[in-house]
């Protein structure tokens, strides 16, 4: 078991110090987001910066003011963390790639734990029944991981740099993509692997809407919608930066990392509109949302961030 370090998190009444840099107006600011003086703090409320630059400060950098939208840090002390899942008894499974290994962290000591060791393994799933489905990108293989047990058993080989997986409502089909630009379905029980779509750019992250389509994003910048039926591709958004991980709120919106930037950036998936939910994240790769309305990023760095109320209404 590891001893985590622990990172300073900035003051939620502090414009100077916070740190969530969600877009903030002051009642009786001016429409172009200038910052709030110190007396007019409190009548600040939340507001869509769209005309503001992407990548650049948002608003000339005003953060939002409300409890819960801080950031906090937890050192895995591992460098190249590849994967991240969260469940619903405060624990976050966290891959490392160089390492190999999955390890559990609670969320609420801090405290961290390896759940099995499996060799360059970069991104993980929960089946919500017990299991991680967890890939292995050289060696081109899906595990399934007891979390109770640790126990190991492959259930797919023979996939071209797999970089992520997705597992669905029922539990039985896995998901995985491909770095090479292909989707496979692959029956959990039976093993067998079917191939979706081909032919695609350079994909990274993958995500399930639970009604027949996957969400993928690659690292020219582009989020997809991939149906799963079909195979047709639709583009949504681009300029994404270089886009990795990628996870869905269930509210019509996609959360996708921009690994070079170091930002959290939030994508409505019926207009393709695109806002900066966090910033300052260090190279962030994976990312999962809780039901609490946070987000949880790895970045290469061995950091698990936790950014809290991400997904609460803009």
């Amino acid at each position: 078991m590891t001893t985590p370090r622990r990172y300073a998190v900035s003051s939620e009444t502090d414009i100077s110090k916070c740190d969530s840099l969600t877009v903030i107006r002051c009642s009786s600011a001016p429409v172009d987001g200038a910052p709030c003086s110190p007396s007019r703090r409190k009548a600040a409320s939340s507001i869509d910066c769209s005309s503001t630059p992407f990548f650049s400060l948002p608003c000339d950098g005003v953060c939002k003011i409300s409890p819960g939208s801080t950031k906090v840090a937890i050192g895995l002390g591992a460098a190249s963390t590849g994967g991240v899942a969260v469940d619903d008894a405060g624990h976050a499974y966290v891959t490392s790639f160089y390492s190999g290994s999955l390890n559990r962290v609670d969320l609420n000591s801090g405290q961290i734990s390896e759940t099995a060791n499996l060799g360059q393994v970069n991104s993980v799933a929960l089946d919500g029944r017990g299991s991680a489905f967890v890939s292995n990108l050289y060696r081109g293989m899906l595990y399934r991981v007891d979390l109770s047990t640790g126990l190991t058993t492959a259930v797919a080989g023979y996939m071209e740099y797999p970089s992520d997986v997705a597992v669905d409502a029922t539990g039985r089909l896995i998901y995985i993509l491909s770095t090479l630009g292909r989707i496979y379905q692959v029956d959990a029980r039976s093993g067998i692997r079917t191939e979706v779509v081909s032919g695609l750019n350079d994909l990274w992250g993958l995500a399930l809407n639970g009604r027949g389509s996957a969400y993928v994003t690659s690292s020219d910048g582009k989020l997809l919608r991939v149906k799963l039926g079909t195979g047709e591709v639709t583009e949504i958004a681009a300029g994404l930066g270089d886009a990795y991980g990628i996870a869905l709120d269930g509210r019509g919106n996609a959360y996708t990392t921009a690994f070079t930037e170091g930002l959290l950036i939030r994508v409505n998936l019926a207009t393709g509109r695109v806002m900066q939910a966090a910033s300052g994240l260090g190279n962030p790769f994976a990312l999962a949302l809780d039901s609490q309305g946070s987000a949880y990023v790895v970045n290469t760095h061995g950091i698990l961030w936790k950014v809290k109320g991400v997904t609460a209404k803009v």
